[in-house]
């Protein structure tokens, strides 16, 4: 029996993805970028009740590996910090990611967030 859509690991950690190019467009364009210890969160407006998120981890984070990495640490992380219903977010991967402790990125995503840990 196929899972519903609501059985996705991330929308029960309260997010789901930015998914198409114009979206992440749009995040970048008009958001708010807020920059904490090795990431960027660009925050925007989106739909009202759900979180959207979009992860960046470019060249300068090292090889398809350690971007890889980069990006399964922070999908990992926001499993504990949610981002806000009713945003859009990216999350723009710098290398501190790759080899920084995990409470360390949870400091870094709830800072970027306006919350407490």
């Amino acid at each position: 029996m196929p899972r519903a859509a609501s059985d996705s690991p991330r929308e029960r950690a309260g997010w789901v993805s930015l998914r198409r190019p114009a979206e992440f467009r749009r995040v970048l364009r008009r958001g708010r970028r807020i920059r904490t210890g090795g990431l960027t969160v660009v925050t925007a407006p989106g739909l009202e009740g759900v979180a959207r998120v979009g992860f960046i981890a470019d060249r300068r984070v090292g090889s398809a590996t350690r971007r890889n990495r980069a990006k399964r640490r922070l999908r990992h992380a926001l499993a504990e910090v949610p981002p806000p219903p009713g945003t859009d977010n990216v999350v723009i991967a710098s290398p501190e990611v790759v080899t920084a402790d995990y409470e360390e990125i949870l400091e870094w995503l709830a800072r970027a967030f306006g919350q407490r840990r």
